[in-house]
């Protein structure tokens, strides 16, 4: 009898195995119906190899672990709990064979998963090639990258062609982020990227559920020539099944007058003269009809989890999911947070909220915050958002919950977040509970978060309570305030006030935020 070849979990592009040193070890976790023997000889054949050249790096099978699939590991309990029925799960412990000596600018090389010539897995591991504590990053957000954007783009180019070249085509900003990310890591600049959520604008490319391939694919299609490792979170678009009409879609946000987008697609037989039909509705659903969740391609195919921790050096990086949009699940909303809810619904449209952290989440924040010497936090949606130009202390001089955990305690902090009028396109539980993992942080801190498509800097005095908004870019933040990063849309741009696309792109050394620049992609016109 013949049996299937293993489904890879982990490592995958979008969480690859970080080799910090030369012994480390390459876990892989599958899911398989072979016994040990026949697993054992799969594995054998697993080798790292590159497309551009014709190293590669032998792997030897070390350890076989078959784990108990009701209690996974954490980093990929949440793929297996999406993974097809069938099949045991086990750990691969791989042994890396000899590695080229090298030392080169970038921190490290990367890698994809092969076997018997063919790629199992791109981008999915990476071994370190620099010792030094010097660590680059980039954080963009908000990518939206989709099919449909192909569509639009075709019809600007027949009936519009005037705009076509200021049109933020999100496919062509990522594929522009790409070439600018290699030529920073080239010249030592850039280390490690990640992508703070709103990887794709929905995840079905088609009308149907389950039809027509997913923009996910889509999506790691483009970064597959990106040439540094790559950490992904989820943003509530990720959670998204469809699109929206492109009667409705906010045409600001991708730089083009709602009129001319009219003519336009009206013209390419693309548009839908309805205003508005109940059946829009779909694309806040989150699971098709059989269940099954719209973030399964993003854990089976990009990374398998959407919370988890990394330590690098003395630094710790801890990516948390702040969920889908809490428009949808109105019902679940809690007694005490109702009216935070119902003073956000008339800017739901520009600024979605998101369903906030989980007090496991916060828990994982704290005991990081608590024990790490540096700390990296990253989210997709904000804790705050203050208008362009606002300068937060002006609204917002001291972010103080105070120590109440209690309910009531709870709501009177986040009405009051909400008065300031910053409570609009933020994550919507446990920002008191944030607040206050973050006063406890022992060691630097630096907050990354995205979703409102505007970029701000803020430092947050844990001592005080006392916040003030900072300029970008920001050289040496000074003292021991915690640093609040907002990026802007790295594929659109924001509809209030164009600010144009772009990323964070920062510098650590010893786990110090030394510097916070927002790197723009394409000026809007």
């Amino acid at each position: 009898m013949q049996h299937a070849d293993p489904q890879i979990l982990a490592p995958g592009p979008g969480l690859p195995c970080l080799l910090e040193r030369p012994d480390d070890s390459v876990a892989v976790y599958v899911l398989t119906s072979l016994h040990d023997d026949e697993l054992r000889t799969w594995a054998t054949a697993l080798y790292l190899a590159r497309s551009s050249d014709d190293l590669r790096i032998d792997l030897i099978p070390a350890e076989i672990v078959r784990l108990e699939r009701s209690v996974p590991p954490p980093l990929v309990a949440t793929a297996v709990a999406v993974a097809p029925s069938g099949g045991d799960l086990v750990r691969i412990s791989l042994a890396v064979g000899a590695v080229p000596s090298r030392t080169e600018p970038r921190r490290y090389r990367l890698y994809g998963l092969w076997r018997d010539n063919e790629r199992l897995r791109s981008r999915c591991v990476a071994l370190r090639t620099r010792r030094d504590d010097r660590l680059a990053l980039a954080f963009g957000s908000d990518l939206h990258v989709a099919a449909i954007w192909d569509a639009i783009d075709g019809a600007m180019a027949r009936y519009a062609p005037d705009l076509y070249d200021s049109y933020l085509h999100p496919g062509r900003l990522l594929r522009r982020f790409v070439a600018r990310a290699n030529v920073l890591a080239a010249e030592g600049n850039l280390d490690l990227v990640v992508f703070g959520g709103d990887l794709v604008d929905h995840v079905r490319s088609g009308p149907q559920a389950n039809g027509n391939g997913s923009n996910v694919d889509h999506f790691a299609g483009i970064v597959e020539d990106l040439e540094v490792p790559t950490l992904v979170i989820p943003g509530n678009h990720d959670f998204r099944l469809h699109a929206w009409r492109p009667r409705i879609y906010p045409y600001a946000s991708i730089a083009i007058p709602s009129h001319r987008a009219a003519s336009a697609l009206r013209r390419a037989g693309l548009w839908d003269s309805a205003p508005w039909r109940l059946s829009d509705l779909r694309a806040l659903e989150t699971s098709d009809e059989n269940g099954r969740t719209a973030l399964a391609d993003h854990l089976l195919q990009l990374a398998p989890a959407i919370d988890y921790t990394i330590d690098l050096d003395e630094m710790t990086l801890v990516f948390l999911s702040t969920g889908r949009d809490v428009l949808p699940r109105w019902r679940t909303v809690e007694r005490g947070r109702r009216r935070v809810f119902l003073r956000a619904l008339p800017r739901s449209w520009e600024h979605p909220d998101s369903e906030g952290l989980a007090p496991a989440q916060i828990a994982r924040a704290d005991a990081a915050l608590r024990q790490s010497k540096a700390t990296a936090l990253f989210f997709h949606a904000p804790l705050f958002n203050p208008k362009p130009g606002m300068r937060i202390e002006s609204r917002l001089p001291r972010l103080d919950p105070g120590d109440d955990e209690g309910r009531a305690a709870t709501g009177r902090f986040e009405r009051h977040l909400a008065r300031t009028g910053m409570r609009q396109g933020v994550f919507f539980r446990n920002p008191g509970a944030l607040v206050r993992a973050l006063a406890g942080a022992t060691g630097n801190t630096v907050v990354f978060s995205g979703h409102v498509h505007q970029p701000h800097a803020a430092a947050f005095d844990p001592a005080t309570r006392g916040i003030r908004s900072v300029p970008l870019p920001w050289l040496d933040p000074a003292g021991d305030h915690v640093a609040l990063l907002n990026a802007p849309a790295l594929g659109q741009t924001a509809m209030s006030d164009g600010q144009p696309p772009g990323f964070l792109h920062a510098h650590f050394s010893d786990g110090k935020l030394r510097s916070v620049a927002n790197h723009i992609l394409q000026e809007r016109a």
